[in-house]
């Protein structure tokens, strides 16, 4: 469910921001919005929150790189969405369990074993959020993430 709106002004342009909430407790999704992404063949990202590579600008990261590059595309292209899950820090593992896994492949000591961060992010609230905007069922996506395609194409999304 839509719960605010407003215009909001980027370095790619003018989009639509929209925050979307399943529960009044939740986080949830922000949504911008570039063009009329009813019709045609809109692109869409789906961007998860990274702190470390979008705030403080960790070489390690790319997000923000494939964020830059996802509004210059839709800007480009004149339709799309990116669509911001609010919750998944840490491929939805959360902040602390991120900072613990950057930590033990530093080499810290007092780490026991290896920790690597299982991905439970999941992409059906992503796709919900597509449909509640009436998005063009077919889009065209920017990732390497087959999950995100098949959370997509199970909603109903053809993807091209």
């Amino acid at each position: 469910m839509i719960t605010n709106a407003c215009h909001f002004k980027t370095k790619f342009g003018m989009f639509d921001l929209t925050l979307h909430k399943r529960f009044w407790w939740s986080k949830g999704y922000l949504a911008l919005t570039y063009g009329d992404t009813a019709s045609g063949i809109p692109i869409i990202r789906l961007q998860s929150t990274c702190l470390f590579g979008t705030a403080l600008h960790s070489i390690e990261c790319d997000c923000k790189r494939q964020l830059n590059d996802a509004f210059r595309q839709i800007k480009k292209h004149g339709r799309g969405v990116v669509v911001y899950a609010l919750e998944e820090e840490g491929k939805g593992n959360g902040l602390e369990d991120k900072i613990d896994s950057m930590l033990d492949k530093c080499g810290h000591p007092y780490l026991d074993s290896l920790y690597v961060l299982v991905d439970k992010r999941r992409y059906s609230g992503a796709a919900r959020v597509l449909t509640e905007l009436s998005v063009s069922k077919r889009i065209h996506v920017l990732t390497q993430n087959e999950e995100k395609c098949e959370a997509l194409r199970k909603a109903g999304f053809v993807i091209l």
